[in-house]
């Protein structure tokens, strides 16, 4: 049955809780925080009750203060066990080289929902649901999980984005054309039937570079610009604005952000990745707006906005809040964050007013078949794992030519690889990419990118996630071979 795997998942992340009286959850990278999103979002009365307060996901682990662990319990949940790489080389390594380890050595709980049979002994989690698991059940669970997460919209990355969310009066395809004003725009289902949209924005659309929160040499071509839509009921649509500018690793003296984004993310700006993510989850609201502002020309009599709530800590828990970014920015200050939302939600309202009048010229909506989508998500990550296994060798026996120092393959690589060596539309690569992360085939990375220009840059990467993922995708190469024309 599906909901098999929330009822385990569920009871085991509650006993753990119960058990050792944990206060905090540290998740172990994406897929193990929208793990914490879906239960506690199930729209039952059976759900994890949890305040986002508490979770914190290990990619936000170098931006967390330290006041927020010392003297607390811990439970550090991954949901997939396999080598331990990231639960014990990545989460517990940097713990142990923070100053208050020794208040909080004792107060802490490892724990996998599943565990692998090539999991070494020395690296087993204090707790697990599953053990010893053979590759084909490990397999079989993990597409569980995943098809868990896709049944409650929860994306792997929508615990860093920001969300909001249209009721539909209209036909569903009017509603989706609107979207076409700023992007190619295509259509397609996911594994749980779930309707999507996939807005790939145009250069010339959404302009960033009049917008002051952008620090010098941010590089804002060939970057992820796009705009998710998810469907969440019948005739209830997340929209969910995805943008990452690569931003320099080190700031011109000169260059100071505006009193209202310090305020909206406080410490986060002294971290390099703070930085980034805060830059990317800003330009997303100019996404945001853009879209919105064509989807509420089609008047209220078709759609109707459902905005955050302000007021996170209402009692009456009607609707939603944007509480969730809490795990991946830990002081990041939720209520402005969401007047800003609000507010960029009402430029759009007011920018809207003049096209009503107008009949907006819609785009062709290109229809892309299940069996095309799936075909373009093979071939993209064929492509990628050997780009990124062709690097390994080149880093391994030191080539004078390799001067790559990343791991994964940033947006600019990606359209490179789909349009010349798969020739593949650029909407076509972005639904994809969609699709691969999504069914959580590949992971994002933020990475240091020395460009040509002689700058270093925090970018958005892609890899295929993990061995098991990896030796899937190098069996299947194997067996079909590499696509036409790739070498």
């Amino acid at each position: 049955m599906k909901a098999e795997i929330e009822r385990e998942l569920l009871y085991f992340i509650r006993k753990l809780i119960n058990d050792y009286n944990i206060d905090c959850i540290i998740a172990v990278e994406r897929k193990g925080t929208a793990v914490i999103r879906a239960l506690s979002e199930m729209e039952s009365l059976e759900k994890l009750e949890w305040s986002w307060k508490n979770v914190i996901s290990s990619d936000a682990l170098d931006r967390t203060p330290d006041d927020v662990l010392s003297g607390r319990r811990i439970l550090v949940f991954d949901d997939m066990l396999h080598t331990g790489d990231h639960l014990w080389k990545e989460v517990m390594h940097y713990l142990k080289k923070k100053a208050i380890w020794h208040t909080i050595e004792d107060n802490i709980v490892t724990a996998a929902f599943a565990v692998h049979e090539q999991c070494p002994k020395d690296r087993l989690p204090d707790r697990w649901f599953y053990n010893e698991l053979d590759t084909e059940s490990y397999e079989k669970l993990r597409e569980s999980i995943v098809d868990m997460l896709q049944r409650h919209g929860s994306l792997l990355l929508d615990t860093e984005h920001i969300e909001v969310r249209a009721k539909t009066k209209c036909d569903l395809r009017q509603f989706f054309e609107a979207f076409s004003a700023c992007g190619s725009i295509a259509d397609f289902r996911s594994s749980d039937n779930r309707l999507n949209l996939t807005v790939s924005i145009h250069e010339g659309s959404c302009d960033l570079t009049a917008h002051k929160f952008l620090p010098p040499n941010t590089l804002l071509k060939d970057i992820v610009k796009k705009c998710r839509v998810i469907q969440r009921t019948k005739n209830e649509f997340a929209i969910i604005p995805i943008c990452y500018p690569s931003v320099p690793i080190t700031f011109d003296d000169n260059f100071e952000f505006e009193n209202d984004v310090k305020e909206i993310f406080g410490k986060e700006l002294d971290h390099e990745k703070g930085r980034f993510y805060s830059v990317g989850l800003l330009a997303s609201l100019i996404v945001l707006e853009e879209v919105l502002t064509h989807v509420l020309a089609l008047g209220p009599a078709k759609v109707e906005l459902d905005l955050p709530n302000v007021n996170i800590n209402s009692i009456s828990n009607i609707g939603y809040t944007l509480e969730h970014l809490l795990a991946m920015y830990p002081s990041i200050d939720i209520k402005k964050l969401t007047e800003y939302v609000l507010t960029i939600a009402n430029n759009a309202r007011i920018k809207s007013m003049p096209l009503r009048l107008k009949k907006q010229k819609a785009s062709t909506m290109q229809k892309i078949d299940e069996i095309k989508i799936n075909e373009n998500a093979k071939m993209l990550a064929q492509v990628t794992r050997k780009a990124i296994d062709d690097k390994e060798i080149l880093t391994k026996y030191n080539f004078p030519e390799q001067t790559i120092s990343y791991n994964g393959m940033t947006a600019e690589e990606l359209l490179h690889q789909g349009k010349r060596k798969l020739n593949l539309s650029t909407i076509e690569i972005s639904i994809a990419l969609d699709r691969l992360i999504d069914e959580a085939y590949f992971v994002t990375h933020v990475e240091p990118v020395n460009y040509r220009d002689g700058i270093s840059r925090l970018t958005r990467t892609f890899e295929p996630d993990g061995e098991i993922v990896s030796s899937k995708i190098r069996r299947y190469t194997e067996l079909y071979g590499l696509p036409e024309g790739v070498s």
